[in-house]
C-alpha cells in the first residue's frame, strides 16, 4: 500500500522519520484479522532499512476463552501484530486497581488481550504485556488519552489521565514509554555504571541506539507471568523501574 512505508521517501513511517528525528514508533490500529498482510509487510521492511528505529504494536482487543476452559485461545492477534520485526504488546491489569471488580492484576492477561501465535508461522506475539486495563472507579488513574487541542492533530498534544478505560492501544503506549526511557539511559550515558555525574560520562553517551537493543532491554528487564498458553507471558517491568 504505501501508506507506512513506500520503500523509498514515502510514508507515515518514513515522513516521522526522516522530518522529524522519531526512532519509537506506535501503531494503535489495525483489523482483528491474524494474516501477515501488506502493512505488516511495510513494517517490517521499514524496520529492517532503518536499524535505529523500534516499532511497537498492540496486540488488538480480540482475546477470548470461547470454551470457558481458563485458557486463551489461540490466533486472535491483529494483522500488524504478525509483524516480524516489531515489539508485539498484549494488555495487563493495572498495577494500582487496587483490586476493583472485574479486574486482573498487573500479573495477569487482560482476558481481550490478543494472542498469538501469529500468521500461518505460528511465532511468539505478543513479546510482552504491559499495564492496558483499568475498569473499576478504584486506585489512581493509570492510563492515558492523548491528543491534539483541536483534535486534528495540528494543535499542542495534551495527554489526560482516564479511568474506566482498557485496551491493548493503552498497554502499547505504556511499553512506548519504556522504550523512550531506555534510549534516554542510553542517551544520558548512565549505561554501564548507573550514573551520569562521573568524569568519563562522556564516553558513556549513545546518542542513538538500535531498535534491537530497546528490544533486548524490554524483554530482559520484564517479569515472567508464569503461565503463558498462547503468548510470551512478559510483563513490562521496565515501565515501573
Amino acid at each position: 500500500t504505501g501508506m507506512l512505508w513506500d520503500g523509498a521517501d514515502g510514508g507515515s513511517l518514513e515522513n516521522a522519520y526522516d522530518s522529524f528525528g522519531a526512532r519509537t514508533f506506535i501503531t494503535p490500529f489495525g483489523e482483528n484479522v491474524n494474516t501477515y498482510d501488506p502493512f505488516a509487510t511495510e513494517i517490517d521492511e521499514f524496520l529492517n532499512e532503518h536499524r535505529e528505529a523500534a516499532l511497537i504494536v498492540p496486540s488488538g482487543n480480540n482475546g477470548m476463552d470461547a470454551d470457558a476452559d481458563g485458557i486463551a485461545d489461540p490466533g486472535t492477534v491483529q494483522k500488524l501484530a504478525t509483524a516480524k520485526n516489531a515489539i508485539t504488546i498484549g494488555a495487563s491489569g493495572s498495577p494500582d486497581d487496587w483490586g476493583a471488580a472485574g479486574n486482573v492484576n498487573d500479573l495477569e492477561r487482560a482476558g481481550f488481550s490478543g494472542t498469538g501465535p501469529a500468521g500461518a508461522t505460528n511465532r511468539i506475539s505478543p513479546i510482552l504485556v504491559a499495564p492496558g486495563q483499568e475498569r473499576g472507579a478504584t486506585g489512581v488513574n493509570a492510563e492515558y488519552a492523548c491528543r491534539s487541542q483541536d483534535n486534528d492533530n495540528g494543535g499542542a498534544v495534551v495527554c489526560d489521565q482516564v479511568s474506566t478505560k482498557a485496551g491493548t492501544s493503552f498497554a502499547g503506549a505504556n511499553a512506548a514509554g519504556a522504550a523512550m526511557l531506555i534510549r534516554d539511559y542510553f542517551a544520558q550515558g548512565l549505561y554501564p555504571d548507573g550514573t551520569s555525574q562521573n568524569d568519563t560520562n562522556g564516553d558513556d553517551i549513545v546518542p542513538q541506539i538500535s531498535g534491537a537493543l530497546v528490544t533486548a532491554v524490554m524483554i530482559n528487564s520484564a517479569e515472567y507471568l508464569g503461565v503463558a498458553y498462547n503468548e510470551m507471558g512478559l510483563y513490562e517491568d521496565a515501565i515501573e523501574e
